[in-house]
């Protein structure tokens, strides 16, 4: 009785201090959780989440989606769209999203810690990027509760 009084608090709290976005498209709809108090901008390219609207270069979380291509087109690593001082290094290629396997490229240095997460699904490709320059507090958790919570169906 008392685990599943504990369970539901813990989701009441958790659907109080946060909020499940939709983005359609013809082919199809994905959906990630966010924190409530976290701003969201779409300007039809990526979609971006941030604690901030005014500055969102220090913490954020965006994603985009391109139809992958074909296999005698460019390979992952080629294809990676990251910023070009960006160093990658894969980090982890057994990490899940949205059911499938992603690969993880991270580059840390003294102004903080940016993340890529790629994963394929729907014929499509997506690219997930996070970023935190704030040494003061730590947003690992925040980003992984939204990278476990994306969900993507067909339409």
């Amino acid at each position: 009785m008392r685990i599943i009084i504990s369970v539901i608090i813990c989701l009441y709290t958790l659907s109080i201090n946060a909020q499940r976005v939709e983005f359609n498209d013809p082919d199809l709809t994905f959906s990630f959780v966010k924190p409530k108090e976290w701003s969201l901008f779409d300007d039809g390219y990526r979609v971006l989440v941030s604690p901030s609207v005014k500055d969102s270069s220090n913490i954020y979380f965006s994603i985009t989606y391109f139809e992958k291509p074909q296999p005698q087109e460019l390979g992952l690593e080629e294809d990676l769209i990251i910023e070009e001082e960006f160093e990658q290094e894969l980090v982890n290629v057994n990490f899940k999203i949205a059911k499938v396997e992603a690969q993880t490229y991270m580059q840390a240095d003294a102004q903080g810690e940016k993340k890529v997460y790629i994963f394929e699904k729907f014929n499509q490709r997506f690219y997930i990027y996070t970023a935190e320059n704030d040494s003061k507090n730590s947003f690992d958790g925040v980003f992984k509760r939204i990278l476990k919570s994306i969900r993507v169906t067909a339409n």
